[in-house]
C-alpha cells in the first residue's frame, strides 16, 4: 500500500492512503486530499496509479505543481517523491519496497526503483502510444488518456510538421513584410 502525507513547514498535517486508481487534490471538498487554501487550486493535483506506477498529474493549477522541485504536467512518482503545491508538500510513501494489490487491481510484485524519470511531451506521447495495445479500462478516463487523445489529434502534414508550425511562418513572413514596408515608407518619405 501506499500514503499520501500532507505537510506543512515539515510537519505532518494529513496522511491518506491511496486505495483506487485516482487520487485527487485540492481546494475542493470533493477532492480526495482537501487543502483548503487560497494558494490551491480547486482541482490541483491528480496522482494516479498505472501499470505498477504512480503518477502526478498537474490539473492546469494556477500555481502550478512541482515534483522534488521541478514544474512537472506529468511525472513518474517513486517513494518518497515530495509534490509540492503552493506552500504545502505531499509525500508519496511506499508500505515497502515492493507494490501491494491496490483495489483499483492488476498491480502485481514489481520492484518500485528509487529514481525520478522525467519525460518530455515527445517522450511521454511515445510511453503512451507504445502501451495503447496493452491499455486497460481503468485509464479510459483518466487525464493520461485525455493527454493520448490529444497526441492522436495533432494534425500533421506529410513530413510530420504540425499546422501550427506553418501558421505561425506564415505570421512571421507576413509581419517582416509589414515591417519593412513600413521602413520603406519612411525612408521614401524624407
Amino acid at each position: 500500500m501506499a500514503d499520501l502525507v500532507l505537510l506543512l513547514k515539515d510537519r505532518e498535517i494529513n496522511r491518506i492512503q491511496i486505495t483506487k486508481a485516482e487520487t485527487l487534490i485540492g481546494r475542493d471538498s470533493s477532492n480526495d486530499l482537501q487543502i483548503d487554501n487560497t494558494g490551491i487550486s480547486r482541482f490541483h493535483t491528480r496522482v494516479i496509479f498505472y501499470e505498477n506506477n504512480f503518477y502526478a498529474l498537474d490539473e492546469g493549477s494556477g500555481n502550478g505543481t512541482y515534483v522534488n522541485g521541478i514544474k512537472i504536467t506529468q511525472q513518474l512518482l517513486n517513494d518518497g517523491d515530495t509534490i509540492q503545491l503552493a506552500k504545502y508538500r505531499v509525500r508519496l510513501e511506499m508500505e515497502s519496497k515492493t507494490s501491494q494489490n491496490y483495489v483499483a487491481g492488476s498491480v502485481s510484485g514489481d520492484v518500485v526503483t528509487e529514481s525520478t524519470v522525467l519525460y518530455s511531451t515527445d517522450e511521454m506521447g511515445r510511453l503512451l502510444v507504445s502501451e495503447k495495445k496493452s491499455k486497460n479500462d481503468l485509464m479510459a478516463s483518466s487525464r493520461m488518456a485525455s493527454f493520448e487523445r490529444e497526441l492522436d489529434n495533432v494534425n500533421v502534414d506529410e513530413s510530420g510538421t504540425p499546422w501550427f508550425v506553418f501558421v505561425l511562418s506564415g505570421v512571421f513572413l507576413l509581419l517582416a513584410g509589414v515591417i519593412v514596408f513600413v521602413v520603406l515608407m519612411h525612408y521614401f518619405k524624407h
